[in-house]
């Protein structure tokens, strides 16, 4: 461990160089534990790092098991295979809840384990007040370790979010496999099932099909006779189904009351296994009966989006041609006598007539599709679903709104010119009674002004819009309610079963990509809290830092969709933000934390921070967008700015937005030499520097921002039903 015996705040150059290369190996670090999903693999990335970063010191993790006993999970640098364990130095740092160095009769113990050291330290791997387990880091006899303490703190906080994290995902994520009410194989693992299925067929050339069953009117027996009949009927039929699969047909319970089996062959064999548990239910179920889709690869489907998607299509097809039966799916008119394409050809061709169905349905369906699948963004796949929606239906406007604690709020919308939509509104699910069935039994409904009864709240929405007529779409994401899809017309219209049918194979597919969106982004918010804790760890000797940069991010976000900016730069800038003061690492305590003035002397070294944070993350190739903002985030809009001196649009858009976020929260939090700010006066001192220090664009934007900030809420407006705001009054 560096010592500094004089001035605690003085680096040498060797050691500042050594800092520098050492914090950009702790960022590709939090990059490998953001991707990390389990405790093994943590703590062999953990051990592996902090052993090179430490000169190739003897390093080991110890992480506690069910009883809070440390265990050892992994080690790099020792000489016996594996340390004994747990050492009395890492038991003292779990009791003490803090980092501790080896006193004299703790070296001899680690001699046991193949490492013989002059020092050791240890320190608790924790997050959030719960201590997973401890590190330790021995400096051979005759070496040096190079880990500064701040980078050792760091990584046990990085290991500790990390382990947190790691957690909460495989809850959020059902790690178990297991479905505890019908005791099959759940979501996720019928998800690894195809994959390994699929990975085998693709190597062997063979095929494969996939059955999806669904119990027919299973919510309405949920609402007539209570979910504990439900819970009897889906056991019962989980039942029927295992006793009637074959070997190497594993079934699953994939969500509510829809089940999946994957079976080897063809079409032909899914449909054979589709019809002879169709017939076993029949006879042992007491209750609905089952329709099932058939898909097969690869005759089908190239891939397993398509394999899911395709079978559920029919499935969608088996119930609309009267349940209780069991439907292919065919890009052709050969195959199977029935299937989904059969039976969507009969119901749209009414609408659309004989000869121009195949040309423009189906086509107009798989393209929208597949350019939601190419989206790669939730916003960008919602703005594509509203619009092609809109298009399927020859629909004047679509509206997908989010479910937010009870109540609607718009995430994305399409009108076709002149029209559009006011999507400023908030609707309480309470007022909309109608609205809120079609999210509770997951059914559509459609609405129009010419229908003989027509609902009065759903009515005021219409009229308030401007439009005659809606088809309102629950959007569920792993068996829960997500959101609402409506689709308008400002024509005389009343939307028909083929129009819903055409929208639910739409708004199916969305919901499975809005499933894998939420994954990613899980992931992705792991890694931003791994960044959150570096940067809040590496920066605790600033006394005013530890919170201030999330708080930057957090704004900085807002100004950036404010300011319209693309979702892969509003990325940028939130890292950014997050990342904009590491460089700070080479300054001293004593200058950060100097209750008086900096000096011009302190001033030019405190100015070499934006250099020293570039170099620091140049390497990171993942953060190549984030490298200018933070570089240049202490340019000034007119010129006066360091390192550069750039001038106007010369600087970065982020950065830009990157100064104006971390001004104002400087401004309102307290310095060594000075208080914090009113808000009142800092927003004043914004508008002054307006176009001087700061871009007026931004500056704008940042003052709205707050402005909603100290409303308290989102800049939404309550939409209530006329009639129920006459009631109240």
């Amino acid at each position: 461990m560096e010592s500094r015996k004089d001035d605690p705040s003085a680096v040498t150059p060797e050691a500042s160089e050594r800092l520098l290369t050492q914090s950009t190996r702790v960022l590709r670090l939090a990059r490998e534990l953001a991707l990390s999903a389990d405790a093994s693999t943590i703590a062999r990335l953990v051990a592996r790092h902090v052993g090179e970063l430490s000169g190739g010191g003897p390093t080991a993790v110890y992480l506690l098991d069910s009883d809070g006993i440390p265990v050892h999970a992994a080690a790099a640098g020792f000489a016996a295979r594996q340390p004994l364990g747990p050492p009395r130095l890492v038991v003292r740092a779990l009791a003490e809840a803090r980092l501790v160095s080896a006193a004299g009769d703790e070296l001899p113990e680690l001699d046991a384990y193949g490492a013989s050291c002059r020092e050791a330290f240890a320190a608790p791997i924790a997050a959030g007040g719960e201590v997973f387990g401890a590190l330790l880091v021995g400096v051979p006899s005759g070496g040096q370790v190079g880990i500064h303490p701040s980078l050792l703190v760091t990584v046990t906080e990085l290991a500790g979010a990390a382990l947190a994290n790691a957690r909460r995902l495989a809850e959020t994520h059902a790690e178990a496999r297991s479905d505890p009410l019908t005791e099959l194989g759940n979501h996720r693992a019928f998800q690894e099932h195809v994959d390994r299925a699929l990975l085998g067929a693709h190597a062997s050339g063979g095929r494969l099909t996939l059955v999806l069953f669904d119990l027919d009117d299973f919510k309405r027996l949920n609402d007539d006779e209570g979910h504990p009949a439900g819970d009897r009927v889906l056991r019962e039929f989980a039942r029927t189904l295992a006793e009637h699969c074959r070997a190497g047909e594993e079934p699953f319970r994939v969500g509510g009351d829809e089940f999946a089996v994957v079976v080897e062959g063809e079409a032909a064999a899914g449909l054979q296994l589709a019809e002879r548990i169709r017939r076993a239910a029949a006879q042992h179920l007491v209750g609905p009966t089952v329709c099932a889709g058939v898909a097969s690869f690869p005759a089908d489907a190239p891939s397993k989006e398509e394999l899911v998607g395709k079978a559920d299509l029919a499935l969608i097809a088996a119930k609309r041609v009267g349940k209780d039966t069991a439907i292919t799916f065919a890009d052709d008119d050969g195959g199977a006598s029935r299937t989904s394409l059969d039976v969507l050809y009969r119901e749209l061709r009414e609408r659309m007539g004989d000869g121009g169905f195949r040309d423009v349905a189906l086509r107009e369906l798989w393209n929208a599709g597949r350019a939601l699948g190419r989206e790669r963004t939730q916003e960008g796949m919602l703005e594509a679903a509203a619009k092609h929606l809109a298009v399927l239906l020859r629909a004047t406007a679509c509206l997908v709104s989010r479910l937010v604690d009870g109540a609607l709020v718009g995430a994305a919308d399409f009108a076709h010119a002149p029209w559009r939509l006011d999507t400023g509104g908030m609707f309480l699910l309470e007022d909309y009674p109608e609205t809120r069935q079609v999210l509770e039994r997951d059914e559509p409904s459609a609405v129009s002004l010419s229908d003989d009864e027509v609902d009065e709240s759903e009515a005021f929405v219409l009229r308030r819009l401007g439009m005659h007529a809606v088809l309102m779409l629950p959007l569920h994401v792993r068996g829960r309610p997500w959101g609402l899809v409506g689709v308008y017309d400002a024509r005389e219209r009343s939307f028909d079963a083929a129009d819903t049918a055409l929208a639910e194979l739409l708004v199916g597919h969305l919901e499975v990509l809005l499933a894998q969106f939420e994954h990613a982004e899980a992931v992705e918010r792991l890694y931003r809290e791994t960044l959150a804790s570096l940067t809040s760890a590496l920066e605790a000797k600033d006394d005013y830092t530890s919170a201030h940069a999330q708080e930057v991010s957090d704004l900085a976000v807002d100004v950036a969709r404010r300011l319209g900016l693309d979702d892969e730069l509003v990325q940028a800038v939130e890292l950014g933000a997050l990342l904009h003061d590491i460089g700070k690492i080479r300054i001293p305590e004593s200058i950060l934390n100097k209750p008086a003035a900096l000096d011009e002397e302190e001033w030019a070294l405190m100015r070499t921070h934006p250099v020293v944070g570039e170099r620091i993350l140049a390497p990171i190739e993942a953060l190549a967008g984030v490298v200018p903002i933070v570089r240049s985030s202490h340019e000034r809009w007119d010129g006066d700015g360091y390192p550069d001196g750039l001038r106007g649009e010369e600087i970065p858009i982020g950065a830009r937005i990157v100064a104006g976020c971390d001004a104002f929260r400087a401004m309102v939090e307290p310095r060594p030499y000075r208080p914090a700010l009113a808000l009142d006066a800092a927003c004043a001192e914004l508008e002054r520097n307006s176009g001087t220090q700061f871009d007026p664009a931004v500056v704008t934007a940042l003052l709205r921002s707050l402005d909603a900030r100290r409303a308290g809420l989102e800049e939404y407006e309550l939409w209530r039903p006329d009639h129920l705001v006459e009631a109240a009054s």
